[in-house]
Formats: C-alpha cells, structure tokens, sequence
C-alpha cells in the first residue's frame, strides 16, 4: 500500500522489502532549523523534504509573527492570522503532514548568546536562514568548530530570476550584497575565508529596492523580494541537507 513515503521509497530503495529509513537507520536523525525569516522555509516542497523522509526530530526558531505585508511571498501569511506566530503556524503544518515527527518550536529570535545553547544537542545536520549578519555569523562559526554540516542561505532579496541559484563555496559567491557582508565578518571576525556550503544567486542585485528597517534584531536594512524566491531558496537548501545526508 502507498503512503506518505511511498515516492520517496522508490527514489532511494529498490524493493519494498528494504528498510524504510534511508537516512538514519535509527529513526533518530535530528534537523536544527534556524530562521529568523521563516518565509524561505514554507514551500511544500522543502517542508515536505524534511519531514517525510523519515528525519526524526526538528527545531525550528523564529520569533516573527505574520505581518501584512508577508502575504505577497510565505505560506503562513493570510489575511485570517495577522499577528500570530509564524513558528506555531508551521509547527501547525509540520505535525499535519508527519504526525510522529519530535518538534521542538523556540518562538524567539535567534540572538548571538543563544546559540551555544541551540547547538548543545549536536544535531545531525543545520540549515541556517537567518537574515541578520551578527546572530548568522556567531550561529556559522559555532557549527564550524562543532564540526556539525550545514548549508546556509544567502539573499534572496533584490533578486529576480529562480533559475540562477547556486550551491557553492561560501568563498565563490558573487553578485550577492549580503553574501558579501558575511564573507567579510566572518573573514575580519574569525579568519574564516572558506569551508562553509551556501545557496545563493548572482543574479544581479537590483540595489535601488535597498530599504532601511528600524534597526531591530541586528537588522538595519533589507533588500525587497519578490513573491516566489525565497521558497526556491528553501527547496534548494532542503535539497542539499537531504543529498549530503545520503551520500
């Protein structure tokens, strides 16, 4: 009989007859997902990704609550739940599409001196969308020296075509504003130059879309997004958690 896992059964094994679990043979594997945006999360398909091939356990961060003007581009946004957390929404979502995931929802923005705390469990792998350089750059160099994979987003804003993406050495980026802002403090900062696996496009920045913010959570300014990028950004990120995990 199919079920949820049915497709992805016949992408990794060849009989029914082998074990259901590609990833973690114990059913254990454990996701730390930090996001202070959660709109580059909520596409299906990288929601999907993560819960229903069998990763037994998540953490999801996000203090943001759904504001108006996140309707034109995330799945939690509707004019039915402005001002309501956007980690409870789909916390909501995530345990209706895989009821026997363990979900640990933190409904607070991720800030520098949490994140020895949000590492302390050793997580199998972490996907990193945080959106303000300090709490980003602290969260990378943590999972570096822990030796913990990651893949971490870099700006979607002020860019246009979905096509262009790429998976690439966070010393290769180009053409990308905020990747540069985090190649320069983590160089500065650390002495990081390289090593770390990001997902960014070089698209040509429009820069006249640049927006000053009022300066909360590490955030001074923003670049404008168009509606369908940043879920691109999210599949493209669960794609390669999920492809670095299996091999």
């Amino acid at each position: 009989m199919r079920n949820t896992h049915s497709a992805k059964r016949e992408i990794f094994f060849s009989s029914e007859n082998e074990q259901l679990d590609p990833l973690f043979p114990s059913g254990a594997g454990r996701i730390l997902l930090i996001c202070t945006r959660i709109e580059r999360m909520t596409t299906d398909l990288s929601w999907l990704s993560r819960t229903q091939l069998l990763i037994g356990e998540m953490t999801i961060i996000d203090g943001d609550v759904v504001d108006p003007t996140n309707r034109n581009r995330q799945l939690p946004a509707l004019a039915t739940n402005h001002g309501i957390s956007k980690a409870a929404i789909m916390a909501e979502r995530l345990k209706a599409i895989n009821p026997e995931l363990d979900l640990n929802v933190i409904d607070s923005f991720i800030r520098p001196e949490q994140v020895l705390d949000s590492l302390a469990s050793q997580p199998t792998y972490l996907i990193d969308a945080i959106d303000s350089i300090t709490p980003k750059i602290t969260f990378i160099k943590t999972a570096l020296e822990r030796k913990i994979p990651l893949v971490s987003s870099m700006g979607a804003g002020a860019k246009l075509d979905p096509t262009r993406l790429q998976v690439v050495d966070i010393s290769e980026t180009y053409n990308c504003p905020f990747a540069q802002q985090i190649r320069k403090q983590l160089k500065s900062r650390y002495g990081i130059r390289k090593g770390l696996e990001v997902v960014f496009s070089p698209d040509e920045p429009i820069k006249k879309s640049l927006m000053l913010t009022d300066g909360k959570n590490f955030k001074k300014s923003a670049y404008g997004t168009i509606s369908y990028l940043p879920a691109v950004f999210g599949a493209v990120c669960a794609s390669v958690a999920i492809r670095d995990m299996i091999v």
